[in-house]
């Protein structure tokens, strides 16, 4: 049974302390990061003091792995080989800052990863590698591309995968092509089948939904059943840059989009949501997973490009799509839920 928390007090008792615990969580999801020169000089960012994740850097110290979905390409100049409205682009040391920040692992499965061809890929993977960054959902042929992360964590294992279920099409990896895991049906089921037959907690991390839709389409909730069908534990998804729909299948959560972490544009709408997704594991494996999900504030209209988590909102203000009012309550400073 997987149930939601607050701090380290278990849902049943209803109560929880009214800032963050420093308790260690295995693994800590957050949706996008894109790092810009601009996020990068209006908070005088440099690698070894990344002050854009400064107020997140609490969070960040309290778990042994935290991943994020890489929102674009690690790269100096390089020329455009596709047209698209937008091209993300990152400083070439913006690896060394996310790994001095603690975060170990992102996924690439999304509609930037390609943004400037192959030559743009493999300068991201090989920023990220040289900055002992690991990474899934993007690869020299859609082999790679699919092939997971592996997590050992002490007396578990932790298989995570990555795909995107977004355009272009021009961007999906091939046999014989680099790109992006595209999240296919059959792909995706085999992958996860592959996990889960060696008894691994799988996760599935997903780039899917519309941006600024709050409430995930059917397609995402089919695709999420599937994949925990054929043995998922945990469905992780973003794109929209908004807190999408939390609800279960089968007794596993599934978080449709986590939103927006450190993304550094500033959009005229604003608007932009962030949630972060804790996972610790039980000493017994017959015991399932303790998840926190920490509202984070995300605006840069807000926070000016520094995301931190929110201690005390206003519930209306926190703009998530939870579960239904039996499972879950608000108190104090998250969504407190048991299924």
């Amino acid at each position: 049974m997987s149930y939601f928390v607050c701090a380290s007090l278990v849902v049943s008792q209803m109560v929880c302390a009214s800032s963050l615990q420093a308790e260690t969580a295995d693994l800590q999801f957050f949706g996008d990061v894109l790092i810009t020169n601009k996020s990068l000089y209006q908070t005088d960012s440099k690698y070894a003091v990344p002050k854009v994740f400064g107020d997140s850097l609490p969070l960040l110290n309290t778990a042994k792995h935290n991943i994020v979905n890489l929102e674009g390409v690690i790269a100096g100049q390089l020329p455009r080989t596709t047209w698209k409205q937008y091209f993300l682009r990152m400083p070439p040391q913006s690896a060394r800052l996310l790994r001095s920040a603690g975060i170990d692992i992102v996924t690439l499965a999304n509609n930037h990863s390609m943004d400037f061809g192959f030559p743009g890929l493999l300068s991201t993977m090989m920023a990220l590698a040289r900055a002992d960054i690991r990474s899934t959902g993007a690869g020299m042929d859609i082999t790679t591309a699919s092939r997971p992360v592996i997590i050992d964590l002490e007396g578990r294992s932790v298989c995570l995968l990555a795909f995107s279920k977004t355009l272009p099409e021009t961007f999906w990896a091939t046999k014989s092509q680099a790109g992006t895991a595209f999240a296919s049906e059959t792909l995706t089921v085999k992958r996860v089948k592959d996990c889960s037959d060696l008894g691994l907690f799988t996760v599935v991390s997903i780039h899917w939904g519309q941006e600024g839709q709050k409430h995930a389409a059917s397609y995402q909730r089919e695709l999420a059943q599937s994949v925990i069908d054929a043995g998922a534990d945990l469905v992780i998804g973003h794109h929209p840059h908004v807190v999408q729909d939390i609800e279960t299948y089968k007794g596993k959560p599934i978080f449709y989009s986590l939103g927006n972490f450190a993304f550094g544009t500033e959009p005229i709408s604003g608007g932009q949501e962030g949630l972060a997704v804790r996972v610790t594991f039980a000493k017994s494996a017959e015991e399932g997973p303790r998840i926190e999900a920490v509202p984070l504030a995300v605006s840069n209209q807000v926070v000016r490009f520094v995301p931190r988590p929110i201690e005390q909102p206003n519930q209306p203000a926190l703009g998530t799509s939870m579960p239904s009012e039996d499972q879950c309550q608000w108190h104090q400073d998250r969504w407190i839920c048991r299924f």
